[in-house]
């Protein structure tokens, strides 16, 4: 388990893609392609449950774009159970607008600062769906897929941990994180961005780009 937190550098877009326990593909391929230049067999023996690791590329290994994130915003409407709005990372304020057009709402906030999240994109969008379908067929395990939609000189989360493994797949734009290795289970009641001085953890400033991949 790690620590992590994000910021934005130029607006950014990526999708998550997380299982509660563990990871593997149905199609060899895919796990090729997004952990290159490393085999298969040395991911699973040496990164796999074990450590985070970056690997980057110079092409989106997702077929996602704007013009997807557009339609879905149409036609979800305002469902925050779907696309969520989420705070303010400075006021801590919620956003709020009457607009009544799911794309020009989002779009305001967006330009305000906010990031958006859009929950279990494997239920309803078919892009979401294949690659759920081929993970879940592979692990036997379930399998959730968010996208994240941030602003320029934002963030979505602080810093946190989870409990599942997840790649992170850059989108669109770049992203700054910092990752740190501490187990948050050490200390339960400390502040997240207390524990790697606490715990003499170690972390790392991992800038993503368009098309790179983070296993965490």
């Amino acid at each position: 388990m790690q620590l992590r937190s994000v910021s934005l550098m130029p607006s950014a877009c990526c999708v998550a893609v997380a299982l509660t326990c563990c990871l593997m593909f149905a199609r060899a391929d895919i796990l090729e392609d997004w952990i290159y230049p490393l085999e298969a067999d040395v991911f699973f023996a040496g990164t796999f449950e074990k450590q985070w690791s970056h690997f980057p590329h110079n092409k989106s290994l997702v077929p996602i774009t704007l013009e997807h994130v557009a339609d879905w915003l149409e036609s979800q409407g305002r469902d925050e159970e779907v696309i969520e709005t989420l705070e303010h990372p400075v006021t801590q304020k919620a956003f709020r607008s009457d607009n009544p057009s799911p794309v020009q709402y989002i779009q305001e906030a967006f330009l305000q600062g906010h990031s958006m999240v859009i929950n279990s994109l494997n239920r309803w969008s078919e892009p979401g769906k294949r690659v759920a379908k081929d993970l879940n067929a592979a692990a036997d395990l379930p399998v959730d897929v968010y996208m994240y939609l941030t602003p320029p000189h934002s963030q979505s989360y602080g810093m946190h941990s989870d409990v599942m493994d997840a790649f992170m797949v850059q989108l669109g734009g770049s992203k700054s994180w910092k990752v740190c290795d501490v187990t948050s289970w050490m200390a339960p009641r400390e502040r997240y961005d207390q524990l790697p001085l606490k715990l003499n953890g170690t972390c790392e400033e991992v800038l993503m780009q368009q098309g790179d991949v983070m296993y965490l």
